[in-house]
């Protein structure tokens, strides 16, 4: 492959770019396999897509890959039943750090009703951007 604007030595060394970094790229397919997986709704393709990815993390032979798939392998129920009822957590623990955050802005309250108040009052939206006082 010739590339105009590189020098030769330059060149050469973009080409051998895939050879050295092979772990990098294979990292990152199965990255966006398990993306995929997650996408499925089906729990047996879920089941049987997992089992392949775990089994081809252990055949890379590479430290990193092997340990995130004997980690996810001790949570495959959870993994397969996530396509079966794809909830999450996130809103919650965006509220927690809603929480926190206006802990952190406060320095502390002296007054705990105020902070319950305060509590209730970031949820709404609508409210909270109307406030000159409040970010």
């Amino acid at each position: 492959m010739k590339h105009e604007k590189l020098s030769e030595d330059r060149s050469a060394h973009l080409c051998t770019i895939p050879e050295t970094h092979h772990d990098l790229a294979v990292c990152y397919a199965m990255k966006e396999e398990m993306c995929r997986l997650f996408g499925l709704t089906d729990p047996v393709l879920a089941e049987k897509g997992r089992n392949d990815w775990f089994q081809a993390a252990e055949e890379s032979n590479i430290p990193a890959l092997v340990r995130v798939a004997n980690l996810k392998k001790s949570r495959t129920k959870g993994l397969i039943s996530h396509a079966k009822y794809p909830i999450s957590t996130g809103k919650l623990e965006s509220f927690n750090n809603k929480i926190k955050v206006a802990k952190r802005i406060g320095c502390g309250y002296r007054n705990e009703d105020y902070f319950f108040k305060l509590i209730r009052y970031l949820p709404l939206p609508s409210v909270r951007n109307s406030s000159p006082n409040f970010p």
